[in-house]
């Protein structure tokens, strides 16, 4: 004979101490650093504020450093269109998040007739 009650507790106790902690959600590519649960960048170890579209596309390309990122591919994951859109939202976006990172700014490169990439940090 049980009580229900005591049966919830305890298995309420079984999977509380069998509860996988999450993986780290912070993410650094030399001078940058994100904090991706609080939405937050911070550039040489200083907060600098971007916008959510400049959060995710640094981000993504940050986490694929020294790999040419297609532009539709960047306007499919970051804007969420589907088709292959002649748009210079993307380059209007980088043009700003270049002039954001100053100097750092030159670690986002521009691929001619493909994209963009991040540099491998030195």
């Amino acid at each position: 004979p049980f009580s229900p009650k005591e049966l919830i507790l305890r298995a309420k106790a079984i999977l509380k101490r069998n509860r996988v902690t999450p993986g780290s959600t912070t993410f650094t590519h030399g001078p940058f650093h994100f904090d991706k649960d609080n939405l937050c960048f911070s550039l040489n170890q200083e907060l600098l504020s971007l916008s959510l579209i400049e959060f995710k596309l640094l981000l993504y390309l940050c986490q694929r450093p020294g790999q040419p990122q297609d532009r539709n591919e960047l306007l499919k994951v970051i804007w969420g269109y589907s088709d292959e859109i002649h748009s210079r939202t993307l380059d209007t976006h980088m043009k700003r998040l270049r002039k954001k990172l100053g100097k750092e700014g030159s670690f986002i490169e521009t691929i001619r007739g493909i994209g963009y990439r991040v540099r491998q940090p030195e």
